[in-house]
């Protein structure tokens, strides 16, 4: 997804501040919507679609990055018509649980979906740079991009844990139930470890509290035009 944030192409070009804020304030407009406002939350699908058009962003990548968020959201609404069984109008078949279920789930998946297209047109250094324009307190961004660049390594140490345990479990599937906490005990000491030696060579590098985040775009005519569309066109369809 880096990689890919990296590549030439419209949207990719855009200031990194213009399109969090687009992406922001159209989440908020999203998820404003009342449950039962079926059509409103189908017009918002409009941004997503031509930003996955625009920026030429396949889209069944996102189908595989995405789907242990995306898999709880279709869930999330799935008994509302169990609970919501009153008629949209009399002698209407559909129920306000059925509206509503549908409603919730194209709000998850337009929601997901804007914060891919921000995660893949948008390299880290620069939407950490454009958090620190936004007075985000420098703390809370350095966390962000620290939680970002060392989860790869994260995730290594818990495969070579997972490694040593099968060399000494061998036929067993999976990791037994009585041996979570001293594995997790012993992934904890080894990240603190870690975690330390990490800090030390950032302090050696001249580290004092904060990343020079990315590089400084200017702010174009066309990132204006980006934002106040990104505005205008939410909060036409949320109130006309």
């Amino acid at each position: 997804m880096e990689a890919e944030a990296r590549e030439a192409g419209l949207v990719q070009s855009l200031n990194p501040l213009s399109k969090l804020l687009v992406t922001v304030f159209y989440l908020v407009i999203l998820l404003s919507f009342h449950r039962y406002d079926l059509a409103g939350v189908l017009l918002m699908g409009v941004y997503p679609v031509l930003l996955f058009t625009l920026g030429r962003i396949p889209l069944r990548p996102m189908w595989g990055r995405m789907r242990l968020i995306l898999i709880p959201v279709c869930l999330i609404g799935i008994a509302n018509p169990f609970f919501d069984r009153l008629p949209v109008s009399p002698g209407s078949p559909l129920t306000g649980g059925m509206v509503s279920m549908v409603t919730l789930l194209l709000k998850g998946l337009f929601a997901v979906s804007a914060t891919y297209l921000l995660m893949v047109t948008t390299p880290m250094d620069d939407l950490c740079r454009a958090l620190r324009k936004l007075r985000v307190p420098a703390i809370l961004v350095t966390v962000i991009l620290l939680i970002y660049r060392y989860l790869t390594v994260f995730l290594e140490e818990v495969a070579r844990i997972r490694t040593a345990y099968a060399m000494r479990a061998p036929g067993r599937k999976g990791i037994h139930f009585k041996q979570w906490g001293p594995l997790a005990g012993m992934l904890l000491l080894r990240s603190m470890d870690r975690s330390e030696a990490v800090y030390q060579s950032m302090s050696l590098r001249g580290f004092r509290g904060e990343f020079p985040f990315g590089t400084d775009r200017p702010f174009s005519r066309r990132d204006l035009v980006y934002v106040l569309l990104g505005i205008a066109v939410p909060l036409i369809i949320r109130y006309l």
